[in-house]
């Protein structure tokens, strides 16, 4: 970064404004000007008595190779409501300001990438809440961006992206769009893959170098999927903090599962890939320093300081896919909202647990009280999962998010191929059990690339692992293994050996038990007689008439017949608490 130079900024107001970080200067009505920086790419669209900017780069997901003159050309003459065509049909990373001599209008894209900030007094926008509070000198209360829609200062909102705003009126909400029809699951399919096809078609002819993070999710082997039709070369990488480095137990392990997984991709599907490896604290303190200044956020200071030296020279911005909208392709949020009856209350506990957690109960309903209000949020609705939805992308990707992008300004623009309006109201379509079981992200990349969906995910087994539980679970039922619960079992050629997954903390825990209805006569026994072990273990076995018989271990080990075609239920009971892993063994059961 150039010293603390702001990249990529802008500012609308009516006052004269001199800053080293805006440096030019264009025409709107009424008495309003645009400043931007420098490196800002912009493009015009110019009447007798208006103008139409587009700050940043916008795609068309219907009609490939449009260019923004094309672009700012339909918006002059647009109503733009929750309806209207570019309203619902751009993806990019871009602000759209519309000037005419009624109104200047403004809005952003989908997800938010390039939410600008506004003022109580809806007369100054802004790309970056420090510009507001260092030229307007709005006081800083709050350090850090990561609530609803407020930035560091008073006074001063996030635009979220779900708003219009037009300058002196009022915010109007664009998302989500009422009148659209109701798709099916298959339609919503067929919807997505046409857009998919136009993006890369347009993504073929940028000049832009294209970078895909990845990591052990779903989210991003499915961004990866979609790339896999492109004829432009598109690079992946992963960046890996220093694991030893990272002191939650939970993270560190979710960081080397990740790498495990990515290893497997990159060797086994050839990819161009690079491994970024860092230590949170690999970062020049000032450069850290300026940059929580400017963005307000500490995540990946150390990731945007390596960009930036491995992309100064590139002519254009690298371009790198993110993978983060795709959460709302998913059900991320609890289980039990989907069995009980939700109101309100449930999405202001979710806000203050997400959010607010600093607040009192009292002040996180008032603070999102008013967040609903500024926002024209709707929460007189029956669907309040649809409701988190809309929140997610408001106040996560378009607040904490499109601040998290900036880190890397100097260097880099985004790029997801679900940041449009209209396929976002499509993903507020999706049925819950196929976001539960991410049946959206597997339907794309059978799709696109197949084989990427028989590489495990983050949490999940792979494709291996799970043919050979597949496996086993056959071989279980044809050795005449019904069920079984805390048991693990083995093979072998003459026997199959049953043995308890007991907790050697407290073996009275868990309950041991296996059903078992062989189609020959057999034996169950014990390898353990040492008659100095009697009255640790009993056996407790049931059969289908419900007689009961209860041996001990030790005398199970002269066996006991099981008969042909009798289902029994088999109990192992530790009768005293055990923490030696030999009581395992000894209460191994063997059928011959």
């Amino acid at each position: 970064m150039t010293e603390n130079q702001i990249h990529k900024a802008f500012l609308i107001t009516k006052e004269n404004v001199s800053s080293e970080h805006l440096t030019e200067q264009y025409s709107l009505n009424n008495g309003y000007k645009l400043y931007t920086s420098k490196d800002l790419k912009i493009s015009l669209y110019e009447t007798a008595s208006a103008y139409t900017y587009l700050l940043g780069y916008a795609y068309n997901i219907e009609i490939p190779y449009v260019t923004p003159y094309e672009i700012l050309k339909r918006i002059a003459t647009e109503d733009l409501t929750s309806h209207s065509y570019s309203i619902n049909n751009l993806n990019g990373s871009f602000v759209i300001i519309k000037s005419t001599p009624e109104n200047i209008e403004i809005f952003s894209d989908a997800a938010g990438f390039r939410s600008p900030y506004y003022t109580s007094e809806l007369n100054v926008v802004s790309s970056h809440d420090k510009l507001i509070g260092d030229i307007f000198g709005h006081k800083k209360i709050f350090d850090k961006i990561n609530t609803l829609d407020n930035s560091r200062y008073e006074d001063v909102y996030k635009l979220v992206p779900s708003n219009k705003l037009t300058i002196e009126n009022d915010t109007e909400r664009i998302f989500p769009n009422t009148e659209m029809k109701t798709y099916s699951y298959q339609e919503i399919l067929s919807e997505m893959k046409k857009h998919v096809k136009n993006l890369n078609l347009t993504l073929n002819k940028v000049n832009n170098k294209l970078l895909v993070g990845i990591t052990g999710g779903i989210d991003s082997k499915c961004t990866l999927a979609l790339t896999k039709s492109m004829r432009n070369p598109v690079k992946t990488f992963t960046y890996m903090k220093d694991i030893y480095s990272i002191q939650e137990k939970r993270a560190r392990n979710i960081y080397k599962n990740d790498k495990i997984i990515v290893n497997r991709l990159v060797k086994n599907i050839n990819l161009d890939h690079e491994y970024i490896e860092f230590n949170v604290n690999d970062v020049d303190p000032e450069y850290s320093r300026n940059m929580f200044e400017i963005t307000g956020t500490t995540f990946n200071h150390p990731i945007a300081e390596i960009f930036e030296n491995k992309y100064k020279n590139e002519e254009e911005d690298v371009l790198q896919f993110r993978s983060v909208i795709f959460s709302n392709a998913k059900f991320d949020y609890s289980k039990s909202y989907l069995t009980k009856q939700m109101s309100i209350d449930d999405i202001y506990e979710y806000l203050q647990n997400k959010m607010l957690k600093e607040y009192s109960y009292e002040t996180a309903v008032t603070a999102s009280d008013e967040y609903f209000k500024r926002t024209k949020t709707n929460v007189e609705t029956n669907d309040f999962i649809e409701l988190l939805d809309i929140i997610h992308i408001d106040s996560r990707m378009g607040n904490w998010h499109s601040q998290l992008i900036k880190e890397t300004d100097r260097v880099m623009d985004f790029f997801n191929y679900l940041n449009d309006r209209k396929t976002l109201n499509l993903l507020l379509q999706l049925p819950i059990e196929i976001r539960r079981n991410h049946l959206f992200h597997k339907d794309l990349i059978n799709t696109y690339w197949p084989i990427l969906n028989f590489f495990q995910e983050n949490g999940t087994n792979t494709l291996f692992e799970l043919e050979r539980d597949r496996i086993i679970e056959n071989i279980e039922n044809e050795s005449g293994i019904v069920f079984k619960e805390n048991m693990s079992l083995e093979i072998n050629n003459n026997n199959l050996t049953l043995m308890p997954l007991v907790d050697l903390n407290d073996t009275n825990s868990l309950e041991y038990q296996f059903e078992l209805k062989r189609e020959k006569e057999s034996e169950l026994y014990s390898s353990y007689s040492n008659e100095k072990g009697r009255n640790y273990i009993e056996v407790i076995i049931q059969d289908e008439q419900q007689q009961i018989e209860k041996l001990d271990i030790v005398d199970l080990s002269k066996g006991y017949p099981i008969k042909e075609s009798v289902k029994y239920l088999i109990t192992i009971n530790y009768l005293k608490p055990q923490v030696t892993a030999s009581w395992v063994k000894a209460g191994t059961l063997y059928v011959k």
